[in-house]
């Protein structure tokens, strides 16, 4: 019985920039709701009836927006004025649109442009920090964004339950130290030491005083409600046009306590109606608990 793995956000950064991708022409500058230059960003989102999820329209009065600009467009992401960001903003031909945010984000960094679709308008990206984290590290959530018709559809939420991305990596306890990593939908499989995790007696059997185990198989490991990507961002691999999307979670196991075991990674094409997968391999940590690359 295959056991999944739990794959969550760990201490890293923001993703990395890759070779082709737009930046901003500009550092983004925070500007108050009554700076005249702007004002047509607060009058159309008064009339956009954005509700966010405390399901109260955002209104001009305390917020301010940190603008920048990306592909010759302008953006702003809306906050609170004590620095919570609340919604994204975008500046299309139509005019200003809006996508809320989730609560207490942290300084989020530009977005990142890339055609999924192939209709030769990119889509938007956005992979931000949330401010708190758990044992197992910072947080982050991730949107897919497509611009058309004055608005802002998103094509992925990482907030969304029903959005979750199905990597296919699963995890299980071997005798004799070892764990294995495999991948459901392509067959891969990465062998790791696993010896130091307490699980086996002396001669090398698994031996839990928790009773996780059942048939010799791990049973502790399900799949979360949404995905807490290390790396959300486009990238045209194979220069078709057409932007695949490189993801990448921490992958845990729960053992007495959340265990890390390495970093699951996986590329992505977007094809009406969800994401397929393309690629996938696993990085196994490299401090002595595993090491290895399913590839």
């Amino acid at each position: 019985m295959g056991i999944w793995a739990l794959c969550l956000a760990c201490l890293a950064g923001c993703a990395p920039a890759f070779p082709g991708q737009p930046t901003p022409s500009s550092v983004p500058q925070v500007q108050s709701a009554s700076a005249g230059p702007e004002q047509a960003l607060w009058e159309a989102l008064e009339g956009s009836g954005v509700v966010f999820l405390d399901a109260a329209p955002l209104g001009p009065a305390g917020w301010a927006a940190a603008f920048g600009e990306a592909d010759g467009h302008r953006y702003a992401f809306l906050q609170e004025t004590e620095g919570t960001f609340r919604a994204f903003a975008w500046e299309g031909v139509a005019g200003w649109a809006f996508y809320p945010l989730g609560p207490r984000l942290l300084d989020p960094p530009p977005p990142r442009l890339g055609d999924v679709g192939g209709d030769g308008t990119p889509e938007i990206f956005l992979h931000i920090q949330a401010d708190g984290s758990g044992i197992t590290g910072p947080f982050y959530q991730s949107y897919l964004l497509r611009q058309g018709d004055g608005q802002l559809q998103a094509l992925y939420d990482s907030t969304r339950p029903e959005d979750r991305i199905d990597l296919g990596f699963q995890f299980a306890f071997l005798d004799g130290g070892q764990g294995v990593v495999r991948n459901t939908h392509l067959g891969t499989r990465t062998v790791l030491d696993t010896s130091a995790y307490g699980v086996y007696n002396e001669k090398g059997e698994l031996a839990d005083p928790l009773g996780v185990f059942r048939e010799g198989v791990f049973q502790g490991n399900l799949p979360q409600g949404q995905n807490f990507f290390l790396e959300f961002s486009p990238q045209d691999q194979d220069g078709d046009g057409v932007a695949e999307v490189q993801v990448a979670e921490s992958f845990f196991v729960s053992y007495q306590m959340p265990r890390r075991m390495g970093t699951c990674h996986a590329t992505l094409r977007w094809e009406e109606g969800g994401f397929s997968l393309v690629d996938a391999w696993f990085t196994a940590l490299e401090d002595g608990e595993g090491t290895g690359d399913s590839r």
